[in-house]
């Protein structure tokens, strides 16, 4: 016997809402409590027992809630939409991301006017490699373990099923799936071609989107010239997004982060951490951010101020962070809470990912490098 509880999301285009439940011992029995309401705001709270029960009775309750909640769209995902394979089974697939190293401003300048290298725009979401087996469409986080899929996305992508086996690499953000590499299709192993040729056969797969009039599914587009990476370079930059994507033209994909350098990098224009919450405030609705040293031990890098949008993340939850650079000591400048993480450990949250202020540079000159 033990307690149990969950959060659920819905979000539809007339509601974003919340549902939490918690089955939990209150003597001389169990209690099944839940509060639901609007996304970040006041919650109504209720108990689905009058009062203490057996176990086993308390169970029964608990997890009829939840299958009926789920039964009506509700799902584990922040996200908030509809998902498709909700019992996040989180079985390894085989299938793992390619992850990329970052490079400084000066070597962008050189790979901008490089022929030999393509260029595309980083999103801020959820990395998630999408495999349609031919009988099964799932998600793949950057761990590669499977996840549940936007229901509206999961139907977009029904558009491709008789190109099956496949598997896409994009990201995802909110309900649309931004597809900028294709690993497979109609059986046949991509990773081995040239990336000039990936990214070339992704303009087949956007036509059959675009007849299928399937809208929640996006391919990310490519800048080939030294003109056009410019131009998309200097507008991402202005847009204040995330970054850019470089890709040698005949590079092949290789899953895995290298040791250094690559034949993809990226350029970031904001840095991004992944946090431990050290503890909740009392008073305000922020938390501490921990890191960890070489040795292991944790290094407090500030607080973070948790949106309204967004539930107060549990303490040792992981969570990621957006900040302008650290100062030496690992305190973060301008922290903004981006979400938590469930698809990385704690071997990720070191204080080696952080980008310090260069010594004797204004914080002007610092916010551009």
């Amino acid at each position: 016997m033990q307690a149990e509880k969950i959060s659920l999301f819905y979000k539809d285009a007339k509601s974003n809402k919340e549902y939490h439940a918690q089955l939990e011992q209150k003597e001389p029995g169990w209690v099944v409590l839940f509060q639901y309401g609007p996304r970040g705001g006041t919650l109504t709270s209720g108990a689905k027992t009058k009062a203490p029960v057996g176990y086993e009775a308390a169970k029964k309750t608990y997890d009829k809630l939840v299958s009926e909640k789920v039964g009506k769209g509700y799902s584990p995902g922040e996200a908030g939409s509809a998902f498709v394979n909700t019992s996040m089974e989180e079985r390894f697939t085989g299938v793992v991301p390619q992850l990329l190293n970052v490079i400084d401003e000066e070597q962008a300048q050189r790979l901008l006017d490089d022929p030999d290298w393509l260029m595309q725009p980083k999103y801020d979401g959820h990395r998630r490699l999408t495999q349609h087996t031919g009988t099964e469409l799932l998600g793949i986080n950057r761990k590669g373990l499977a996840t549940g899929l936007p229901e509206c996305v999961a139907k977009a992508l029904a558009a491709l099923e008789g190109h099956a086996p496949y598997v896409l690499d994009g990201e995802l953000i909110g309900e649309t799936y931004f597809v900028f590499d294709i690993l497979e299709w109609e059986g046949m192993d991509m990773k081995v071609q040239e990336c000039g040729y990936r990214v070339s056969m992704l303009q087949a797969v956007q036509d059959l989107l675009k007849a299928a009039g399937a809208k929640q599914v996006a391919i990310t587009g490519t800048a080939y010239t030294s003109e056009a990476k410019r131009a998309l370079y200097a507008a991402v930059k202005s847009a204040s997004g995330e970054g850019l994507v470089f890709k040698h033209r005949d590079a092949q994909y290789v899953p895995g982060r290298p040791n250094s350098g690559g034949n993809q990098l990226k350029r970031v224009f904001t840095h991004r951490a992944t946090v431990i919450v050290g503890a909740q405030s009392t008073t305000k609705r922020s938390v501490s951010m921990v890191l960890l040293d070489e040795a292991g031990a944790e290094v407090d890098v500030g607080n973070v101020t948790i949106p309204p949008n967004h539930l107060i993340p549990a303490v040792r939850a992981l969570a990621e962070v957006e900040y302008l650079y650290a100062f030496k000591g690992g305190s973060l400048f301008q922290p903004r809470y981006q979400g938590a993480r469930d698809d990385v450990g704690t071997d990720a949250c070191s204080l080696k990912q952080l980008v310090f202020k260069p010594e004797g540079v204004s914080s002007d000159e610092a916010d551009e490098a």
